[in-house]
């Protein structure tokens, strides 16, 4: 490889390197309509932890929503996390440690699973308390609709007919 311009000689190995970067697009709806729209009776405080079996100590026994953030954690922690995938949970240590045998389960769903795979080293369970007065199915279904993460498949209709329209 050439060092100066950071591009293979080989033009096989040029087209190599293409195949292999194809392999790594993804789609993310970046839609500010719902972002403006998006409504949530709490301000919500988001925790980060690295998405490995062992961190599920740092996460609370509280109820509340949670998304998987792909980050490449690099220069100087530049804010590029890609989220995901958007949850609820009653209990979110106990939905944590569920993940890793759902990711590798044939049967999971097949978005998650293999978004999670592929990144694995660079995935990251991000979560927020909600209040027991609150439903968590509600402020799930807001980020859901304004942030359109695509490992979701449970859309709402108007959300849903606006990206298969894609």
């Amino acid at each position: 490889m050439n060092r100066d311009t950071n591009s293979p000689e080989n033009p096989l190995d040029f087209v190599d390197l293409v195949d292999s970067a194809k392999g790594c697009v993804q789609e993310f709806f970046l839609w500010p309509e719902g972002w403006d729209s998006f409504h949530c009776p709490v301000s919500l405080s988001w925790n980060i932890v690295k998405f490995d079996k062992d961190e599920f100590i740092n996460v609370p026994e509280e109820p509340g929503v949670y998304g998987f953030l792909i980050n490449p954690c690099i220069a100087n922690n530049l804010s590029t996390s890609y989220l995901i995938y958007i949850g609820k949970a009653d209990n979110l240590r106990r939905r944590f440690r569920q993940y890793p045998g759902e990711i590798n389960n044939i049967l999971g769903r097949p978005k998650l699973r293999y978004l999670l795979n592929k990144y694995k080293n660079y995935a990251y369970f991000t979560y927020s308390i909600v209040p027991n007065s609150l439903d968590p199915i509600e402020i799930e279904n807001s980020l859901i609709h304004a942030l359109i993460p695509p490992a979701n498949t449970r859309l709402t209709a108007d959300i849903s007919s606006v990206v298969n329209a894609f």
